[in-house]
């Protein structure tokens, strides 16, 4: 299990600043993204994490980047980015967030309609926290920061759900544990 600090003026700056790239607005992405930061926010603020998202409009300013890639599935992929060595310990530089263009109800049938918001508003809140510094060990059984979904269509897209498990809440809205939250205060020490 690993976690990668942000160098301390990012933590002491007590924000990760996240930005859209290419063609994510254009494919629905962005109310997602605007649900998914206050979301964590809220979170954030109520569970005593000096922390704080912020959307901002040009990428090369951004922690955090989200880029669309070709894909129907319903899951994101976030590479940490070390970029140097302090005291013998790897801090990261960025962390870009790939998610798929157009995820589907049905990964395999390219006409199968696009899952609703409050699903895709579940994956970037998943990259997001990866984006704190987590890697894939770090995934917590149970909540948001599963490891794996399977979805659950609904009838009309915000009716999509994602779930762990048949024991597990069925998202959305996304839920953090504990367990997870923890994980999030050890990369965050602010």
């Amino acid at each position: 299990m690993a976690t990668y600090p942000w160098p301390g003026n990012v933590v002491n700056g007590k924000k990760l600043k996240v930005a859209l790239s290419g063609a994510l607005p254009a494919n629905g992405w962005q109310p997602a993204l605007k649900a998914a930061v206050q979301f964590l926010n809220r979170e954030l603020n109520n569970n005593k994490v000096a922390l704080e998202f912020e959307i901002i409009a040009k990428a090369i300013n951004a922690h955090v980047v989200l880029e669309g890639v070709p894909g129907n599935e319903i899951l994101g992929r976030a590479e940490l980015a070390v970029g140097g060595r302090r005291g013998g310990r790897e801090y990261l530089s960025d962390v870009t967030i790939k998610v798929p263009a157009t995820p589907r109800v049905v990964a395999s049938d390219p006409k199968s309609r696009i899952v609703g918001d409050g699903v895709k508003t579940c994956i970037l809140v998943h990259e997001m926290i990866h984006g704190v510094g987590l890697d894939n060990d770090m995934h917590t059984p149970g909540d948001v920061f599963s490891k794996k979904f399977q979805l659950i269509a609904g009838r009309t897209p915000n009716l999509d759900k994602i779930q762990w498990d048949a024991s597990s809440p069925a998202l959305p809205p996304p839920i953090i544990n504990g367990v997870t939250l923890e994980k999030i205060k050890t990369a965050w020490k602010a």
